[in-house]
C-alpha cells in the first residue's frame, strides 16, 4: 500500500542505521512502519518477542538529501537437498546514487553474503561482505558511497543445503532470502 514503508528486518538487537548530516528518512503522515523481526522457536515452550525502535527527528530544513529504501531481492534461489551453490545478480540503476547503508538478508542456510559494484571502473569491488545469517552487519557509508549512472549492486550468496529437501525462495525460516537492502540518495 502507499502508506507501507519498509524500515528494516532482522534479529540483532542493537541493530542502528545512521545516515550522513543532512540526510534522512522521508515519513509521511498518518504512514505504518513495518518492523520485521525474526523469532525462531524451535521449542516447545512459549516465547513472547518484544521491538523497540528509537526515531531521531530533524528540523526539515536541514534535510539536503531524502534517503530511499533500498530492497533488491533474488527471488530466483533452488537448492537442492545436500548442494552447496552460489547465485549472482546484479541490478543497475538508472541515475547516480549516494549509498549510506547496506545490509543483507538470508536465513539459516547462507554462509556468504557479498556485494559487489557492478559496472564502471570499479567493477567487481567488494563493498560488502557478511557471514552471520543471524546478526548481518549493518554497514552504514559516513561518506555516501557513490554509484554512477548505469553501476550498480551485485549479490554473491552462497548457501550450504544441509536438508534433505529443496529449498527455494521463500517467506518461513524454512525457506531462503537474498536480499540487499540498505538506504541511498539520489544524487541531482
Amino acid at each position: 500500500t502507499a502508506n507501507h514503508i519498509f524500515l528494516g528486518g532482522g534479529s540483532d538487537a542493537q541493530q542502528e542505521y545512521v545516515f550522513p548530516e543532512g540526510s534522512a528518512l522521508y515519513l509521511p503522515a498518518n504512514s505504518s512502519v513495518d518492523l520485521n523481526p525474526h523469532y525462531f522457536n524451535k521449542t516447545n515452550s512459549i516465547h513472547y518477542g518484544e521491538n523497540y525502535v528509537n526515531f531521531y527527528t530533524v528540523d526539515k530544513a536541514k534535510v539536503k538529501n531524502v534517503v530511499q529504501m533500498l530492497n533488491l531481492g533474488n527471488e530466483s534461489i533452488s537448492i537442492l537437498p545436500g548442494e552447496r551453490k552460489t547465485f549472482t545478480k546484479s541490478w543497475t540503476f538508472k541515475v547516480p546514487n549516494n549509498i549510506v547503508m547496506l545490509t543483507s538478508h538470508t536465513h539459516k542456510l547462507a554462509e556468504k553474503f557479498v556485494i559487489k559494484v557492478k559496472g564502471g571502473s570499479r567493477d567487481g569491488q567488494i563493498i560488502y561482505e557478511n557471514t552471520d545469517w543471524q546478526h548481518p552487519l549493518v554497514k552504514n557509508f559516513d561518506v555516501p558511497f557513490q554509484l554512477q549512472k548505469d553501476e550498480g549492486l551485485t549479490s554473491e550468496t552462497t548457501y550450504n543445503n544441509t536438508t534433505k529437501n529443496t529449498v527455494k525462495f521463500g517467506l518461513t525460516s524454512e525457506d531462503e532470502m537474498d536480499i540487499i537492502f540498505g538506504y541511498y540518495y539520489e544524487v541531482k
